[in-house]
């Protein structure tokens, strides 16, 4: 699972079900970045939008959920929440981060399905791509 060294650095890897790490959550608990530091989503209270505000689903209590409130990702063990952990594979630091687009503002937030203990059928890339 994450360690303190990468709160001190500033990112918390997203783990997928496989244990690899592809995704980060910034420092500043907005946004998202791929491990080659391209901006690829943000999060607006729980919900997780592509900056073209395409919502993806949930990010809550460090785990990455789809829009049917199943695991994609997570950051820390999941607990009661989440399904049991992979093994996680720690990467090497990500790529320096670029400028991420200007949020726009989120009218509505959709309503969050109950969460579900169970890994989503989506990778963490479909996720990102708004499958």
């Amino acid at each position: 699972m994450p360690d303190k060294k990468d709160k001190k650095r500033g990112y918390s890897p997203f783990f997928n079900q496989k244990g690899k790490a592809r995704y980060f959550l910034d420092g500043d608990g907005r946004h998202i970045y791929s491990w080659d530091g391209e901006p690829v989503a943000f999060v607006e209270k729980t919900a997780v939008y592509l900056f073209d505000k395409t919502h993806l689903g949930w990010y809550e209590d460090g785990w990455l959920r789809d829009p049917d409130g199943k695991c994609v990702g997570m950051v820390e063990p999941g607990g009661k929440t989440g399904p049991n952990p992979p093994k996680a594979k720690h990467p090497d630091p990500p790529a320096e981060k670029k400028e991420p687009p200007e949020i726009s503002e989120i009218s509505e937030t959709p309503k969050r399905p109950p969460r579900k203990p169970v890994w989503s059928a989506l990778t963490d890339a479909d996720f990102f791509k708004g499958k």
